[in-house]
Formats: structure tokens, sequence, C-alpha cells
């Protein structure tokens, strides 16, 4: 048995038993990290984040391509919580914007598994969920937290 934590927005998140890997699912800013740790810490081992997000007409991706930086974000989440992200976007147009699709699967260490094309499609990926404890043990990223040090976050 492992236990599944569920998040919105990053204000609650619930565990429960189940007798597949533990996943995660967070409707929250993909960019923050904070609903990835939590998540993390409450005992998940994947992580699947909805997303609904493209190009707006009109307006310039002046600090670069928008798209290679929402997977960047995500695949870090992966890496520094030592978790699998399955990251589905929408896809088609509605209004001014226009959704670019590209969900991907990404392992513990950022390596893209599996990815769909700006199609409705279902994408499937294989993972080594033993892959995580070895990042982990390598990088530390939990391991060396400084829990006293996030008082400033909180206020």
């Amino acid at each position: 048995m492992v236990s599944v934590a569920v998040s919105c927005v990053a204000d609650t998140t619930e565990t429960f038993d189940t007798v597949i890997p533990a996943p995660a699912l967070t409707v929250a800013p993909v960019a923050n990290p904070e609903p990835a740790r939590v998540n993390k810490l409450m005992g998940a081992d994947v992580l699947f984040y909805p997303t609904a997000i493209g190009r707006v007409d009109g307006i310039e991706e002046a600090e670069g391509d928008w798209k290679d930086a929402w997977e960047a974000v995500q695949r870090g989440h992966a890496i520094s919580n030592s978790m699998v992200v399955a990251a589905a976007n929408r896809v088609g147009r509605e209004g001014r914007m226009s959704f670019w699709g590209g969900s991907f699967v990404s392992d513990q260490f950022g390596t893209v598994l599996a990815r769909a094309d700006d199609r409705e499609q279902v994408l499937l990926a294989t993972c080594d969920l033993g892959l995580g404890a070895r990042v982990e043990e390598g990088w530390g990223f939990l391991r060396n937290r400084q829990p006293t040090t996030y008082r400033g976050l909180t206020s």
C-alpha cells in the first residue's frame, strides 16, 4: 500500500492509501515550487500537473520561449523532488489563446520519457520508480533541506 497526495492550489493536501505508486494531482500555478515539494513530503512518487497554457495573440514572448520555460520548470520539479512529473497541457484555441499541447512525462532526473505534440492524444510512459531514491541519494535535495530557514516564506 502506498500513499496518494492530492492538493488544490497548494492550500490543502490529503493522503489516501492506494495499491498503485503514490501519485499526486496538483492544480496550482505550475511555476510555484511549493505544491511539488509538499506533495513529495506527503509521500507522492508521481506528480500530475494539468495545465492550460500557451501563447496569446498580441503578447510578445519578450523573456524567451514560454513553452521551453514551462517545460523546464516542471522538469525542475521532477529533479528537485526526485519524482516523476506528468504534465498534461491543453491543445487547441480559445479566443486569443492558442494552447500548444506538448504534454510530457519526465523521470526523476528530468529526462523526458514521452512527449505529445499539439494534438489531442493519450500519452503513456514506463517509469522506473526506483530512480527517485537513486537521484535523492546522489543529489540530496530532500536530505539537505533546511526548514529552519523557511520562516521568511510563511510571512
